[in-house]
């Protein structure tokens, strides 16, 4: 075979290795990999409310948050009696008693009022203002109950003006269907409210980790 014609071979054989496409890699191309596939957003387990309470659930709900206050409340009411009877034939009547159930109050209401105020739960249209209520007269009587934890007399306490909540109390009773007898029907209710807080503290640190970040 001539010069000639060994070029010209060599010649087509490189025209053919540029059309196919057969090029010697690129270093952007060697290096290259596969797009990262996005992950996704982890979601709760649980509801992320707000929920709505059935007449029902908002019955036993109301109970376990109110029933250890009333059943402090009747301890409280018990004392006062007793004492008023020795203070007003002359007596000086140990107030130790009183001043712990009043601290007692305090701690208990203070939980309650949290509970009340637990934007998770959605009480019924029919009890959401009585419920309120219930919840302003909560927050004022921690005043009346901080006088009393910290009397120096029993005449200090007999004079303690207590916060009335009116009807609220029993018209959430009537239109949850509850018993109007506040003791018969806190029976096995009042040790419910620790645990109620401290289920309401776990859900709300656990949803915590799914809100979104505040966009600046």
């Amino acid at each position: 075979m001539s010069r000639h014609r060994l070029h010209a071979v060599a010649a087509i054989a490189a025209a053919a290795f540029l059309f196919t496409g057969c090029s010697a890699p690129s270093a952007s191309d060697a290096g290259s990999t596969p797009a990262p596939t996005a992950t996704p957003s982890p979601t709760p387990t649980i509801d992320p409310g707000p929920v709505e309470l059935t007449k029902e659930e908002a019955g036993e709900r109301y109970l376990a948050i109110v029933c250890a206050s009333n059943a402090l409340g009747a301890q409280m009411n018990e004392q006062l009696d007793e004492k008023e009877a020795q203070w007003l034939n002359g007596k000086e009547p140990n107030i130790s008693k009183i001043k712990s159930i009043a601290a007692q109050s305090i701690a208990v209401d203070r939980l309650g009022i949290e509970l009340f105020d637990d934007p998770y739960y959605i009480w019924p249209s029919s009890v959401a203002a009585h419920i309120r209520t219930v919840r302003d007269a909560f927050v004022a009587e921690q005043g009346t109950l901080d006088t009393i934890a910290n009397a120096k007399n029993f005449k200090t306490i007999y004079n303690v003006t207590w916060p009335d909540s009116g009807s609220a109390p029993q018209e959430i009773r009537y239109q949850l269907g509850l018993s109007t007898d506040t003791t018969a029907s806190c029976a096995g209710k009042d040790k419910l409210l620790d645990g109620l807080h401290a289920e309401m503290v776990a859900r709300t640190e656990y949803l915590a980790q799914f809100l979104e970040p505040d966009e600046d």
